[in-house]
Parts: structure tokens; C-alpha cells; sequence
């Protein structure tokens, strides 16, 4: 309803929310619009040569040469207007001089559809209506990772399914990601991953009970049972250090 109207839109959605997917479905039942789509990446000529070539806006001079930046967006404002509709997405990527020209095309009418992760709150950011996406429910996370699975092969028990929905929290990218990884044998089944029993505790309450064996000692004027607590704590801190020791190597190897 609002690009029917004439208005500019700010779709907001963290990372795997589906932003692209709906704009690139709204583009293909908008009527009434020429449109493109377009996402920066790092080349400000590649962007808009994008959405020239999407427009059908030439890209060439009269010589056959590609066109400057500054050319492109020159032709491109020249052809555009209040029935043009341009998607911009990942826009808090945009650089401040495409958002500037941005401008220029809302002030001619073109209709704006940013796709950003964030609302950056300065120059075409405040000037566009906002529509922020609602994370999707678990119900629809499982009917993502049930399509996903189907499209795999993957067969999923209602314990697989739970434990791939936890890794992939309320993410549509992510529940899409996690069944693909499933279908390679990436993660392990339930029970087949290796459980390791933290001992620092009880390492701890061993290091302590030979401290109270030497202070007995000590108080009790046993000067064997002093010098056997002493070298009980020397032996268990020198095992607790090479301990820790081997699991920073563990770690490091990616183990």
C-alpha cells in the first residue's frame, strides 16, 4: 500500500529475516513500476551499472565506452521517475555519496524500498516511512527446516529436529543453513558427541584438603605430615598446569 501510494520504505530485519526474499517476491507481483534491484559491493560504478542494465538505462557514451560513476547517475536520474522503483538492499552498507544520490531520486519521486539491518537515523534513513519485520515464530522456523530437510533427503526425528531449531534459534538463514550442514553430516547425532567432565572442582577441593593436611601438620608439630602436605600441593598444582596447558594446545588444533 505505501509504494502503491507514492511512499518510500524502510524494511528493517536483522541478518537471515528474510528481507531480500520478500523484496525480490514483491518485485515480481508489483504492477505499474519499472524496477531493479541492487546491493553494494564495494564498487560504486558495478552498483549502479546494476541498476541501469535492470532499467534498461544505457551504460555506454556514444563512443561504446562504459560510463563514469558520475555519468551513470546522471542518466540514471534522467530516466527515472515517480513510476520507477529502485530496492536497495543491504543500504547501511551504501556509501554516504549513493545515499546523497538516493536522495535526489526520492525528491524526483522515485519510489525506495532500503533493506537495512539497522536504522542509521541521518540523511535518506529519516526521511522514508518504517516497516520493522517481526522475528518469524517457531512454527514457521520448523516448516523452513521441514522444507529444507524434504528438499535434502534428510529424514528428521522430532529430538533431531529440536536439537538443529536450538542451533538455529529464530533465524530463517540459519534453520536453511543448519538442515543443509545435517544433510553433509556436519552435526552429529544426539548421543554420538563426546561429553567432557569439568574436574576443576574437584582439583580445587584436592588442592584445599592438602592445605588443611599441612596446616594440621603444622599445628600438631608432625613435621612428616607438614612436609607430605607440602609436596602433595607442589605435585597436584604442577599436574593442574600442564592440564590446562594440553587443553590451550587442544584448543588451538581446533579439536
Amino acid at each position: 500500500m505505501a509504494v502503491a501510494a507514492g511512499s518510500s520504505v524502510l524494511l528493517l530485519g536483522e541478518s537471515g529475516s528474510g528481507k531480500t526474499t520478500l523484496a525480490e517476491t514483491f518485485l515480481r507481483e508489483v504492477t505499474g513500476f519499472k524496477t531493479a534491484i541492487a546491493s553494494y559491493n564495494g564498487s560504486i560504478k558495478k552498483t549502479l551499472t546494476t541498476i541501469a542494465e535492470q532499467l534498461q538505462i544505457p551504460t555506454e557514451d556514444e563512443n561504446g565506452k562504459g560510463m563514469t560513476a558520475d555519468s551513470l547517475k546522471e542518466e540514471i536520474a534522467i530516466n527515472c521517475n515517480h513510476t520507477t522503483l529502485i530496492v536497495v538492499d543491504n543500504a547501511h552498507r551504501w556509501s554516504a555519496s549513493l545515499r546523497y544520490w538516493l536522495e535526489g531520486l526520492q525528491a524526483k519521486g522515485v519510489v525506495l524500498m532500503l533493506l537495512s539491518l539497522e536504522d542509521l537515523r541521518k540523511d535518506i534513513f529519516i526521511r522514508m516511512m518504517k516497516i520493522e519485520l517481526s522475528a518469524p515464530t517457531d512454527s514457521q522456523i520448523r516448516e523452513i527446516m521441514v522444507r529444507e530437510a524434504v528438499h535434502h533427503n534428510l529424514d528428521l526425528s522430532p529430538g533431531r529436529m529440536a536439537y538443529l531449531q536450538s542451533l538455529a534459534g529464530n533465524n530463517l538463514m540459519l534453520a536453511k543453513k543448519v538442515v543443509r550442514e545435517a544433510a553433509l553430516g556436519l552435526h552429529k547425532r544426539e548421543g554420538e558427541h563426546t561429553q567432557y567432565v569439568n574436574i576443576a572442582p574437584f582439583v580445587n577441593a584436592g588442592l584445599t584438603g592438602l592445605g588443611i593436611v599441612r596446616f594440621v601438620g603444622l599445628g600438631m608439630g608432625d613435621r612428616s605430615l607438614y612436609i607430605f602436605g607440602g609436596i602433595a600441593m607442589l605435585v597436584a598444582i604442577s599436574f593442574r598446569y600442564l592440564g590446562q596447558g594440553f587443553n590451550q594446545k587442544q584448543r588451538r588444533l581446533g579439536r
